[in-house]
């Protein structure tokens, strides 16, 4: 597993200079940006027959050597690309495996550093007296790390029952819900989680709140980066029904403020969806709120969930 620190440019998007041969090792894009090396970036992401997932691995000027084909891509190998094509700094899977393999590789020096501690211990019985009370002190601290866990799993699970309450009492009143997510969940020290479903039955007043969640940056962290995803379906009682959401970022403390990104709606038989992502990198704690509209009067009810990742930057 790899133990290198990847690197994320916010909201980058650019093309492709020339055309890329299914054999090549590097690309030239119109626009470098702050692409730096071990970044992830997708080209073509909205074409699933030429998708493809790519890491930087050096950078000169506009054109990256690149190592390609990597999970995420329509195919193993084979896939050329034109110029003009669509080059994107997306979140993918590969910077959260990253991100893991990271915290494997503390953990596997802070293992070794215990057993040193253990070594000296054995020399005397003042020194094994001694690391027995931080062992006591380190188990009472996974006790309650366990204990956080099942408390968080408490509340999410408090959160599902909230929302489908809410649905339901939007069914037969007729009236707007809208419930916030469970207390966000830590990973180690450099990742957290956090999550919310919701409900909505009345859409006419424009943007309405479906449902939210909040993550406090921790103070040790300098930054952080806040994916977010969040998904909205309803069901409409006409052909023409159009369901519209977007992510109202709230942040504090110099961070981002009310920076809203708009999804469009996709139709399918009497159901309506849509889907929208966000990142953004921040210096405070932030509160995300997903919010539907409907273009016309013809949604009855919509459901939504948004999921957060936070990991520290610095």
């Amino acid at each position: 597993m790899p133990d290198r620190k990847t690197t994320a440019d916010n909201a980058y998007e650019t093309t492709l200079a020339s055309p890329v041969s299914a054999g090549a090792v590097e690309i030239t894009v119109d626009d470098a940006g702050s692409v730096a090396a071990n970044q992830y970036l997708v080209i073509s992401p909205r074409l699933d027959a030429t998708r493809e997932v790519v890491r930087v691995t050096s950078v000169a000027g506009p054109t990256f050597q690149v190592e390609r084909f990597l999970a995420g891509s329509a195919a193993p190998s084979g896939i050329s690309h034109s110029a003009g094509a669509t080059v994107a700094s997306i979140m993918v899977g590969q910077y959260l495996e990253d991100l893991h393999d990271r915290v494997d590789a503390d953990k596997t020096e802070h293992d070794s550093d215990i057993t040193t501690v253990t070594g000296l211990a054995n020399q005397g019985i003042t020194d094994a007296a001694t690391a027995q009370g931080a062992a006591n002190a380190a188990q009472a601290d996974a006790t309650q790390a366990l204990s956080d866990a099942a408390a968080a799993q408490g509340d999410a699970t408090q959160a599902l029952a909230d929302a489908a309450a809410a649905q339901a009492d939007a069914d037969s009143h007729g009236s707007r819900h809208a419930s916030s997510g469970a207390d966000p969940i830590q990973i180690g020290d450099y990742l957290r989680i956090a999550g919310a479903q919701g409900a909505l039955s009345d859409l006419t007043s424009g943007y309405q709140n479906v449902c939210s969640a909040t993550i406090v940056k921790p103070a040790e962290w300098p930054a952080m980066n806040v994916v977010a995803w969040g998904s909205v379906w309803g069901r409409a009682a006409g052909a023409t029904g159009e369901l519209t959401i977007r992510m109202d970022f709230q942040g504090t403390g110099g961070g981002l403020s009310a920076e809203r990104k708009d999804g469009p709606y996709q139709a399918n038989g009497g159901h309506r969806s849509a889907s929208v992502r966000q990142q953004v990198q921040l210096t405070s704690d932030v509160t995300v709120r997903l919010q539907a509209k409907e273009g016309t009067s013809n949604i009855d009810t919509v459901q939504g969930s948004l999921q957060l990742w936070a990991y520290r930057v610095g």
